[in-house]
């Protein structure tokens, strides 16, 4: 079994603090991402698939530093994968990241709207790539497209639009499946 980390980040400074006070819809959590802590990337184990506001998604060891440093920003819940969900999950992402998938600001928009739940639709899931994804949305999707259709985290996430998920409504929905996300230890 290969283990991948979906880690979530708290509020990081005045501006995330302020954004939470204003929109309580986002919770505990205002940035999610994978930890791979066994794949190899630049010469070494361990890596994170991100989608962070202004950036294209990335494949990076650069997140690591954050995790040691501002350990108690974070908490994470770990997902055991088979090899072959594993090199779907890795594909899907390196897919998305050759493909120059860019910040979905538009749909982040839709955090704002009231009752977006209910009007928003599914991106098209048999797409291969996506041109814009926003941090929680890549998880979801990606989680979707590696486990197989009975896997009970897809049996979690089933119902979830993507487009209008937060990185707290991701780590309580897995919440139910997995129990509270744990605290980040040492990387």
């Amino acid at each position: 079994m290969r283990p991948i980390w979906v880690v979530y980040r708290r509020p990081l400074g005045m501006v995330e603090r302020s954004l939470q006070g204003c929109m309580p819809k986002l919770g505990a959590f205002l940035h999610c991402e994978v930890y791979c802590p066994d794949l190899m990337h630049d010469g070494a184990k361990g890596c994170t698939y991100t989608n962070f506001s202004a950036c294209p998604m990335l494949k990076t060891r650069e997140c690591l530093q954050s995790y040691s440093n501002d350990r108690a920003l974070y908490s994470y819940h770990m997902v055991e994968m088979d090899e072959t969900q594993f090199e779907t999950f890795t594909r899907w992402n390196d897919k998305q990241i050759n493909n120059s998938c860019k910040y979905n600001y538009t749909d982040l928009l839709l955090q704002i709207v009231p009752f977006a739940s209910t009007i928003a639709s599914e991106v098209d899931t048999s797409r291969s790539y996506h041109k814009s994804l926003y941090c929680s949305q890549a998880v979801i999707l990606a989680l979707r497209a590696s486990l197989n259709p009975d896997h009970k985290i897809v049996q979690a996430l089933k119902g979830v639009v993507s487009r209008v998920s937060t990185p707290s409504s991701v780590s309580d929905l897995l919440s139910c499946v997995l129990g509270k996300p744990k605290p980040l230890p040492s990387i």
